[in-house]
């Protein structure tokens, strides 16, 4: 009995787990395993638009420094009890090369429902709904 209990209690935990990116002190971008305590959505986001982007969800900072051309995998939580179909948002912060600039942001909505769990997204940002003036996606080089 003790032996069903804890393979019931490891097959929860390992349900809820998604992978989040991690840049390393040497600049390398690494997966890790990581717990969502409801269902969410693990976005791969992939940055064709600026030199630098940062990525917020509604509860602050999820991820700094998305440099041009790479992918990060970050997974965003709903709000516990907040009905069967929830919504969550990740905004791209877009920034020059020194991040003296902001040359904009965009804001993606992302929807889940609690009865089908939580799911995979992909967002390439190559446009930004809210440029700054002068501002919009600059890729390094231009």
């Amino acid at each position: 009995m003790a032996k069903k209990l804890v393979v019931l209690v490891l097959a929860i935990f390992a349900g809820a787990c998604a992978v989040r990116t991690v840049r390393l002190p040497d600049g390398s971008l690494v997966q890790q395993r990581t717990a969502m305590s409801q269902v969410g959505v693990q976005v791969s986001f992939l940055n064709q638009c600026a030199p630098i982007v940062d990525l917020e969800d509604g509860n602050g900072p999820v991820f700094f420094g998305v440099r041009y051309g790479e992918t990060v995998v970050v997974p965003i939580s709903s709000t516990a009890f907040s009905g069967y179909n929830r919504n969550v948002f990740l905004r791209a912060k877009a920034h020059g090369r020194d991040r003296s600039e902001l040359l904009g942001s965009s804001t993606k909505e992302f929807y889940v429902n609690i009865h089908y769990g939580s799911r995979s997204e992909e967002w390439t940002l190559d446009r930004l709904d809210r440029p700054t003036p002068g501002g919009g996606c600059k890729p390094p080089g231009r």
